[in-house]
């Protein structure tokens, strides 16, 4: 039988599967921590860090961005807890760095806007993802880092990694709104 319905239900690759399986069962320790299980989280954020890098070298898989979108939220949607900035520099830069392809972009560059703009995104901190992708990437991008910055933020809304955090002015209009982030 061939299935073309994929809009609805998309069948999981088996290579998808036996991984978040295996992090599903064996992924919950501290990668600080010398024991076993932290030593196996540690292995896993180091082979994270190792697929940012290559994004930044102009290397990453096109599917990247989207399969690890998918172990982060079945993880986190299976009640464990992890990570929000590792998975959120893995997606920025492996997205940047495929999307680069097709905007005509250097990978590494546009590897560095996808992690800038999807820092700004996740914590409406705009001034602070600007002057942290300077720190990080130089300041010869500075405009485009400004511009992913100031889109982004426009169109992250009301919700962010901090719950604590209070907007007090709207994004769109001259008016003050005084929320707190969801």
């Amino acid at each position: 039988m061939i299935y073309l319905d994929h809009a609805a239900t998309t069948p999981v690759a088996r290579e998808v599967a036996d991984t978040m399986y295996d992090v599903l069962l064996n992924g919950s320790g501290n990668p600080s921590s010398q024991y076993p299980y932290g030593a196996a989280a540690k292995k896993r954020l180091e082979a994270d860090r190792a697929v940012i890098a290559a994004a930044l070298g102009g290397t990453a898989k096109p599917e990247a961005f989207l399969l690890k979108i998918v172990f982060t939220a079945v993880t986190l949607g299976c009640g464990f807890k992890g990570g929000e900035i590792v998975p959120t520099l893995f997606v920025g830069s492996t997205f940047g760095c495929a999307a680069g392809a097709l905007l005509g972009l250097p990978a590494g560059f546009a590897a560095a806007l996808g992690i800038t703009g999807l820092f700004c995104g996740m914590t409406n901190c705009p001034i602070t993802s600007l002057l942290i992708s300077v720190e990080l990437f130089g300041a010869d991008g500075l405009l485009c880092y400004a511009v992913v910055c100031a889109v982004s933020y426009v169109c992250s809304g009301y919700r962010g990694l901090y719950s604590s955090q209070t907007i007090l002015y709207s994004k769109l209009r001259a008016e003050f709104i005084n929320v707190h982030t969801k």
